[in-house]
């Protein structure tokens, strides 16, 4: 398993802010304070912050003898086989804030990254968490493949 070292901390904090969330709006309804419906306007941002904390909770890259499997946002995983994986490597996306990624070639030529493994390019520990993510997935193409 493959797995960003923030993702359970940032996690349990969106999980508490949609606790904290649906405390006010309990507490607006337990004083019945006047127009205390509009607090219900607030319901979304609380299930937006449960999906997220589930979401970061279970966002991890698994490797099997299947291949590479990583989280999809519109599908539960996505998986690329080993024989498909051509090449894995670091990846830098610049911005206003870049990220060290892993970038995956395909045996076609198509390249994409892989979300999951997202870091910030100027955390002290970005650069080895990438290198180590890559040395893993190399050593489990080299078992599986």
């Amino acid at each position: 398993m493959l797995r960003h070292r923030d993702a359970t901390r940032q996690s349990r904090m969106y999980a508490l802010f949609g606790v904290i969330v649906l405390g006010v709006i309990g507490g607006v309804f337990w004083l019945e304070t006047p127009g205390r419906l509009w607090s219900l306007a607030l319901v979304p941002v609380a299930l937006f912050a449960g999906y997220s904390a589930v979401r970061l909770a279970t966002l991890q890259v698994r490797l099997d003898h299947d291949g590479l499997w990583e989280p999809n946002p519109f599908r539960l995983t996505y998986v690329t086989p080993w024989s498909d994986l051509k090449r894995v490597d670091v990846a830098e996306k610049p911005g206003r804030v870049p990220f060290l990624t892993v970038r995956v070639t395909h045996a076609d030529g198509d390249t994409h990254d892989i979300v999951a493994l997202n870091v910030q390019a100027g955390g002290a520990y970005a650069q080895p968490a990438v290198d180590g993510w890559i040395q893993s997935i190399r050593e489990a193409k080299k078992r599986w493949a």
